[in-house]
C-alpha cells in the first residue's frame, strides 16, 4: 500500500477552484434550462478527472475516508435541479485537500 502524498498550495487551490468553475456551470445551466441534459455530463467529467487528479497524490475518490463524499457528490450531481443549488464539486475538493493536510501531517 503506498502512502498518501501532501496536495501543496497551487494544486489545493486548483482542486477547489475547478469546483468552483463546475458548480457555477451547473448553476447557470439550470437556468438555461439545459441542466437536465448537461448536469450529469458535467458530473461524470467532473469525476474522472478528479478521481485521475487525486490519484497522482494516492488519495482515493471513492473509498476510505472520503468515500462518503465523493459518492455523495457524484450522486447529487446526478440529481437534476438539486445540483444546480448544492455546491457539492466544490464541498468535495475542500473536504479532500482538508484531509489530505490531516492525514499527511507530522505531529
Amino acid at each position: 500500500m503506498s502512502h498518501q502524498k501532501r496536495i501543496g498550495p497551487a494544486n489545493a487551490f486548483l482542486l477547489i477552484a475547478f469546483g468552483v468553475i463546475l458548480d457555477g456551470v451547473q448553476f447557470f445551466s439550470e437556468f438555461l434550462f439545459i441542466g437536465f441534459i448537461l448536469d450529469p455530463i458535467i458530473s461524470i467529467m467532473a469525476t474522472i478527472i478528479y478521481v485521475v487528479w487525486l490519484s497522482h497524490y494516492n488519495v482515493w475518490m471513492f473509498s476510505g475516508k472520503r468515500g462518503w463524499a465523493g459518492w455523495s457528490s457524484l450522486l447529487v450531481g446526478m440529481v437534476p435541479g438539486i445540483d444546480g443549488i448544492a455546491p457539492e464539486w466544490t464541498f468535495f475538493s475542500t473536504y479532500a485537500v482538508i484531509k489530505n493536510r490531516e492525514d499527511t501531517s507530522t505531529v
